[in-house]
């Protein structure tokens, strides 16, 4: 028995030795082939009934895996086998062409064949829209003005994107970070998955941000802030309001924590700074009523301490300061420069057991300012600091020189009347970002794109702003 299948072998091995250019040709016959989509299934295809910013999950049995989209109807269905949703679905609608939504492959059922996608381009531009691809080379170009898939005209980079939030919080922080260029240019050139679900749905969204060939000329966060509601335990949720500061603050953290070296080294290159603190303890002197006298500082105990920081926080005056006059509508201004006066090592702040002084030991390249307005907290929107600071888009601070990137503004509106006297408010905040190419300012709020004037965006109450080093 041994011998009959030594012989066997044998007879095998030297049948493929001696025939091995026809073995080659009979595992390239075996392989199946990419056909092209015959013109009739083509017409079928409705590409205003798409929209790949949905959860990716079989809209029958809500499974996520193995999720294929119907490029005639829009729906997400699950599996392409006889029995699979996918399947019954071709063949009850007669729709027959099927895109992966994990593999990018298109298909034809019931057929059940895989489709050439470069032999259409139609199919192409929908692959590109559901999942945007980018050449080094193109990014010098960036933004340019671009067709959607519906012909309607959008300049890449500066596409309005759904408030699934109520106030917008998370959107303009997210707006804000897709205009990092070097941060940016991470997510459009690495297209690689990554083992973290929030760094690949933050990649997929900044490369529809900057995508030249979206289906509509708006987008959905939909995907990435689930992802992250899921991941902070509902600490940043989709249908609650919440401070867009903790939520940047998190995301670089989140990222920070991801298993991606370069992604973690392109954040910290672009974000963290160095600041020295110098704290010296004060003593304090009572008369015999118990009454504070004298305050005495106790140099021989200063301490410096040398930190990181991701953004410096800068306190608004309570009382009015005219840098300038009058502000809008009799509100108080103060200058920028005046507030970063802070960090120059030379300001000294007083809490209620030491003097502090702040020093810069390193600039980070993109610098983010945080103005405190809430000091009771969001609760009470209408004790906020109005105060409005006065900058350009260039500022020179402790010997650097910036150039402003995005400006995140609060605004407030009347959500209703609680009596005739007093009104419940409501926030809502919106983004200003620079188009240095074109030299023109946008405001975003929601979906809406509307142009601005560089000279006003001091007159909104600026929340957080990115300037980067030049």
């Amino acid at each position: 028995m041994v011998s009959v299948k030594r012989e066997h072998s044998e007879s095998e091995s030297n049948s493929d030795s001696e025939d091995d250019g026809f073995s080659k040709i009979r595992k390239i016959a075996a392989a199946p082939q990419k056909r092209p989509v015959p013109k009739v299934y083509l017409d079928k295809i409705n590409v205003k009934k798409l929209d790949f910013d949905r959860e990716k999950g079989c809209s029958v049995t809500l499974s996520r895996s193995n999720v294929y989209c119907c490029l005639s109807c829009g729906k997400y269905l699950q599996g392409r086998g006889q029995n699979s949703v996918a399947f019954k679905h071709a063949i009850e609608m007669d729709h027959h062409v099927f895109l992966n939504l994990s593999t990018l492959k298109v298909y034809v059922l019931p057929e059940t064949y895989e489709v050439d996608v470069a032999s259409s381009s139609l199919l192409m531009d929908i692959v590109h829209a559901a999942s945007p691809s980018f050449e080094s080379n193109e990014l010098p170009t960036f933004p340019k003005g671009c067709y959607d898939l519906n012909g309607k005209r959008y300049t890449n980079g500066f596409v309005g994107m759904n408030n699934l939030t109520p106030d917008g919080y998370s959107v303009v922080v997210l707006q804000a970070l897709a205009h990092i260029i070097p941060l940016r240019d991470y997510f459009l050139l690495n297209k690689t998955a990554s083992a973290s679900t929030l760094v690949d749905s933050l990649s997929l969204l900044i490369r529809k941000l900057w995508s030249c060939k979206l289906l509509r000329k708006n987008i959905s966060p939909h995907e990435l802030l689930n992802h992250a509601s899921l991941v902070s335990k509902r600490r940043f949720p989709v249908d609650d309001s919440k401070d867009p500061r903790n939520f940047l603050l998190w995301l670089i953290s989140s990222l920070c924590a991801s298993r991606e070296p370069l992604l973690i080294q392109n954040i910290k290159e672009q974000f963290m700074g160095y600041i020295e603190i110098t704290s010296t303890p004060i003593e304090t002197t009572a008369d015999e009523k118990g009454k504070t006298v004298k305050f005495n500082r106790k140099e021989s105990e200063t301490t410096k301490q040398e930190t990181i920081f991701w953004l410096l926080s800068l306190d608004l005056p309570q009382t009015n300061v005219f840098s300038s006059g009058t502000g809008a509508e009799g509100v108080s201004q103060i200058k920028l420069e005046t507030l970063l006066q802070k960090y120059t090592g030379s300001t000294e702040h007083h809490t209620k057991d030491s003097i502090r002084t702040y020093r810069i030991l390193k600039h980070p390249k993109f610098l983010i300012l945080h103005f405190n307005r809430f000091n009771k907290g969001f609760s009470s929107i209408k004790d906020r600091n109005k105060t409005l600071v006065e900058f350009s888009d260039h500022l020179n601070f402790d010997g650097e020189s910036y150039q402003l990137v995005a400006n995140i503004t609060h605004n407030c509106s009347v959500q209703k009347k609680i009596s005739d006297t007093e009104d419940l408010l409501a926030s809502r905040w919106k983004v200003h970002l620079a188009d240095r190419l074109n030299d023109q300012w946008y405001e975003f709020d929601d979906i809406e794109v509307n142009q601005v004037e560089k000279e006003f965006l001091f007159l909104k109450e600026c929340y957080l702003q990115i300037w980067k080093r030049v």
